[in-house]
């Protein structure tokens, strides 16, 4: 199995998966890969209530300037390729983040050649 994704004008490496909602119902979502990023994945707030994720816990993290979050974390299922994958996702800002927790025994290789041009692939190692 691999996914592919594609590199946006502003040059940011994204990948477009569905997540699954309590009631079983899919929606894709266009994720930035974030390799500053620890967490598994990022959702706004809002996102996270539509889909009825239930919260798991509160957790702290520390941002790229050194500042503490709080931050809470639900659990649920994201969609990769043929299979469903369980996820704890933090309910952070507006920018959906695929973090580098998630992509823990994947293979990611970014072809960036221009803005609008080059391609992601993620694949199992």
């Amino acid at each position: 199995m691999r996914l592919t994704g594609q590199i946006t004008a502003k040059l940011k490496p994204t990948l477009t998966l569905s997540v699954q909602g309590f009631a079983g119902d899919l929606s894709n979502k266009d994720f930035l890969i974030d390799t500053g990023c620890n967490l598994e994945l990022v959702l706004s707030a809002v996102e996270i209530a539509v889909l009825g994720w239930p919260l798991v816990e509160h957790a702290q993290i520390t941002q790229a300037d050194g500042t503490s979050v709080d931050i809470d974390l639900h659990a649920g299922i994201l969609i990769m390729g043929d299979f469903a994958r369980p996820i704890l996702a933090a309910a952070l800002g507006t920018q959906p983040i695929i973090g580098m927790e998630l992509l823990q025994g994947w293979q990611l290789c970014l072809d960036i050649i221009a803005p609008n041009e080059g391609e992601i692939r993620l694949q199992p190692l």
